[in-house]
Formats: structure tokens, C-alpha cells, sequence
């Protein structure tokens, strides 16, 4: 086993957080004349103790498109976070429009007036494929079923009853989906926290330059494991604020990285939103599918299943679903489905949030 390649791989992989499946019969673009007139997505929801989810289910929205548009539930609402560019700082109290304009195969998604992201869209026929290969590509091959016994097996009931109950089933004519293929924002940017709750007061900036010594020494440590550079430390002062991220090279699906902020004698932690263009195409080079091999630890067995799964997600994933195929998954015969009806713009690009009260247990926005 190739350890370094391994752990080159896991600690750069990203992971794919909406609906995903297996290869259609043909490729085309969106086009206006399909009529398209909703979004609908599909992502499965894994059990994780770790966000007090006992039992692993399906999760469904959708998003009505007018005049091309599809607006949020947060479309021009409060930020309620500060946003920073190289030319202004937007504050919690100002309104982000948070709408997304559907034309042809681009998609552009307009977070402020001057503040875009732009998505390159596939539309793929899944007439007559596999419905479980199209909702958990990779998971045929590589998922935790009772023969494959793992800690979590029996908790993840939903994905087995889906494969042992639909896992030949095949998607009717005229079911589509459309796949991320291309992103890219306009400029780079940061956003962070409004309150006090995610701060350190900092009066002399020692905690926020130390952090930024550290980032940089592990940056270093990790460029010359391997042949090429995969981190870059980005810097800067804008308005008066100054911040720094680890961002890597070869992109994010989001463009989205962990960041710091120093402001007004506090040290923030942040998210820098990189416009560096990330392409489906580069990422999959990025990695080749491993067979397993039985004479490893169940640990090193498990890390290449979940990065053989990340790499058919990437390759097979859909990011939305038209009608005709929404409605086939959701009216599959025992299978936990949860419908969330108020959609956030992050949640449609899989940022979601997890947060838990006695009353409601769970809420995932």
C-alpha cells in the first residue's frame, strides 16, 4: 500500500455533498427550451454522533424557477456576518440578494451586487439507469453493508433497505439531472461572524500573527512532503483589515477555506471565498480509485472505501434533479425521506448547518 499516496489523497479530498449517482445514457447542455421550471435535490444524510444524527435518511427540496430566477429563503434578507472585498466591507445589517439566474448551461449565482459565482452546468439523461448508482454512486462497490460490517452498519438502515429494496431499479424516461462541472467567483472574498461569540479580543494582534506564523509553518510542512506545492498562505490588508487563509492550489468546488480576520482588536475566524477556477475535469485527476486490499487494517480498508466513494461522487454526482426523476426517488417504498421547505442558498450549495434544541432535537437549515 502506497501510504503517502493515501495520505496525500485524505487530506485533500473533497467531499461532495449533494445528490450523486452513476453515468446516464448521453451528455447534453441545459437549454432553455427543456422547460425546465424547478430544481429539485436529493442528498443522502449520513447517522453521525458527532451531529446527534441517530439514523441516516434521505433529504429532499426543491426550488421554483420564475423568469429564470430562483430566489432563497434568505434572498434579500440581513447578512448577519460581515463581508469583506478588496473594496468594501459590507456590514450584518445590510441585505445580500442571494439569488440564482438559470441561462442555458450557465448558471450564475449573485450573492451581492458585485459579488458573483459562476457554475457551468451538464444535463444528463438518466433514462433506463441505475437508481441507486445515480443517488450513491460508489456505494455499490464500496459502502458499509452487512457484508462489509463496520461500526455504523446497522445504523445506516435507510442506505441498506434502499439497495436491497430498489437497488435494480431504473429511472423512467425523461428523468434528468444536472451536474456541476465548472465554478468560479468573481473576486475573492471573506465573510465572518457579526457577534463576539466567534472572536478573541486581541489588542496587540499576538494571537492573530501567531496563528498566522503557525499556518504558515504547517503550509510549509505539508508542501515539501510531496512533489508539488498543494497550499498557498493568501494575505492581505483590505479597508484596513487585514487577514490571511490556506487555500489550495488546485481549487475548491466552492472556492470556500478557513481564514482569520483582525478587526477592531479582535481576531475572527473566517472563510476566504477564493475566484480561483475550480474544474470537475482537474479534480478528478487528482486521484485513481484503489482496490481493496484485505491484509490492511480495517482503519486503512475504510479510508480508501470513503475515498473511492468521494472520486465516484465527483465523476457521477448530480447536483439537481428535474421533475420526472424527483418524483421516481421520492416515491421509492420505505425509504426515510425528510422534505426541507424553506431552503437556504447555502443549503442548496451543501453548506449546511447543524444546530440542536430540546423541542426539535436536530434542525438542519
Amino acid at each position: 500500500m502506497d501510504i503517502k499516496k493515501y495520505k496525500y489523497t485524505l487530506i485533500f479530498a473533497s467531499i461532495v455533498l449533494t445528490a450523486c449517482g452513476g453515468g446516464g445514457n448521453s451528455d447534453t447542455s441545459y437549454t432553455a427550451s427543456d422547460g425546465l421550471d424547478t430544481l429539485y435535490q436529493v442528498y443522502y444524510q449520513q447517522f453521525s454522533p458527532s451531529l446527534m444524527i441517530s439514523q441516516d435518511f434521505f433529504g429532499l427540496s426543491q426550488y421554483p424557477i420564475n423568469n429564470k430566477i430562483i430566489k432563497f429563503s434568505d434572498s434579500s434578507q440581513t447578512l448577519n456576518q460581515y463581508v469583506l472585498t478588496q473594496n468594501k466591507l459590507f456590514q450584518p445589517t445590510e441585505k445580500q440578494d442571494a439569488y440564482l439566474t438559470i441561462n442555458d448551461d450557465i448558471w450564475t449565482y449573485q450573492y451581492l451586487p458585485d459579488v458573483l459565482l459562476q457554475l457551468k452546468i451538464k444535463k444528463i439523461d438518466l433514462s433506463g439507469t441505475n437508481i441507486f448508482d445515480r443517488l450513491l454512486p460508489g456505494y455499490r462497490e464500496y459502502g458499509n453493508f452487512p457484508d462489509r460490517p463496520t461500526s455504523d452498519t446497522n445504523l445506516n438502515l435507510t442506505l441498506t433497505k434502499l439497495f436491497n429494496n430498489h437497488g435494480q431499479k431504473n429511472f423512467p424516461q425523461g428523468s434528468l439531472c444536472y451536474q456541476v462541472v465548472e465554478t468560479q467567483w468573481n473576486k475573492n472574498y471573506l465573510q465572518f461572524d457579526s457577534s463576539n461569540n466567534n472572536a478573541y479580543f486581541d489588542p496587540t494582534q499576538s494571537d492573530f500573527l501567531s496563528k498566522k506564523a503557525q499556518e504558515k509553518e504547517y503550509i510549509d510542512y505539508i508542501n515539501n512532503i510531496f512533489a508539488q506545492p498543494y497550499y498557498a498562505l493568501r494575505e492581505g490588508t483590505w479597508n484596513n483589515i487585514a487577514w490571511f487563509a490556506s487555500e489550495v492550489l488546485l481549487a475548491s468546488k466552492f472556492g470556500q477555506y478557513s481564514s482569520h480576520v483582525y478587526f477592531s482588536q479582535y481576531h475572527y475566524d473566517a472563510l476566504y471565498n477564493s475566484n480561483a477556477l475550480w474544474t470537475q475535469e482537474n479534480e478528478l485527476k487528482g486521484y485513481t480509485p484503489q482496490e481493496i486490499d484485505p491484509t490492511d487494517s480495517p482503519t486503512t480498508q475504510q479510508i480508501i472505501r470513503e475515498l473511492n466513494i468521494q472520486h465516484a461522487e465527483l465523476k457521477d454526482g448530480c447536483f439537481a434533479y428535474n421533475q420526472t426523476a424527483y418524483n421516481t426517488i421520492k416515491n421509492l417504498n420505505g425509504i426515510d425521506f425528510k422534505t426541507f421547505s424553506q431552503p437556504t442558498s447555502s443549503f442548496f450549495f451543501g453548506k449546511r448547518i447543524y444546530s440542536w434544541n430540546q423541542k426539535d432535537g436536530v434542525i438542519i437549515q
